[in-house]
């Protein structure tokens, strides 16, 4: 799965240049099987306020998730949290007017690129999942695999936000998102032939993600323990 899905590249050298720093990562497909608004007893659990749930994400029933797909995030607003809907994916130009849709950010990536450190530092959101999806590829054959928690039908990955203008309306603006990915754990590693892993949050990481200060931030961007997850041959 790569980590920037190509749009259109000036030459093939530089496709090549960004197909190298920054395929093979994970998380291009997840599940997100769940009513909102979530359960009190997750926010609960959390220690954190409940999000405040705008009208506009009241009939989100999104299932299959794929990129470029309006996602459900959580983000922190002035006046607390929030649900909100956002594109999946966050357009970033070439040169000679190309782009390429990035749907995952390595945190490797985040530590050296000051223009990613500092959109996370000031837009952090939280992704829910009920899973993640990845194919393990064997000969020409591609088996597919759903990753869940054990513990938690609902979970949290960890991730950013940026505007943009809307190319289906150009005086328009819209929020879009990339899921946050590190290394992988044992149990993904089974499956991903690169070991990445999108980064999931335990419940008293939320937090400090969604509010501390951006070295703490990507201090909390590691793998879950394998024993935390399960894995089962599943399709989206």
């Amino acid at each position: 799965m790569y980590n920037f899905i190509p749009i259109k590249f000036k030459t093939y050298c530089q496709y090549y240049f960004f197909k190298k720093l920054n395929s093979f990562d994970m998380c291009g497909r997840f599940e997100a099987k769940f009513d909102i608004p979530f359960p009190k007893s997750i926010w609960e659990i959390i220690d954190i306020p409940a999000p405040e749930m705008p009208d506009k994400v009241v009939e989100y029933k999104k299932k299959d998730v794929r990129p470029t797909n309006s996602i459900l995030v959580i983000k922190k607003t002035a006046d607390g949290l929030m649900y909100d809907t956002m594109k999946w994916g966050i357009t970033v130009p070439l040169a000679a007017g190309k782009e390429f849709l990035m749907i995952n950010s390595k945190t490797e990536n985040i530590k050296i690129k000051t223009i990613w450190k500092n959109t996370l530092a000031k837009s952090p959101v939280l992704i829910p999942m009920t899973g993640f999806y990845e194919w393990k590829t064997e000969g020409k054959t591609k088996t597919p695999y759903k990753f869940t928690l054990k513990n938690h039908e609902i979970f949290f990955a960890a991730g950013y936000s940026r505007i943009e203008k809307d190319k289906k309306n150009p005086d328009a603006q819209i929020e879009c998102t990339t899921i946050i990915t590190t290394t992988g754990n044992a149990l993904t590693r089974k499956i991903h032939p690169n070991d990445r892993s999108p980064v999931i949050l335990t419940d008293t990481d939320i937090y400090n993600f969604l509010n501390e200060d951006i070295n703490v931030k990507l201090s909390l961007c590691e793998p879950l323990p394998a024993n935390a997850m399960s894995l089962t041959e599943e399709s989206p």
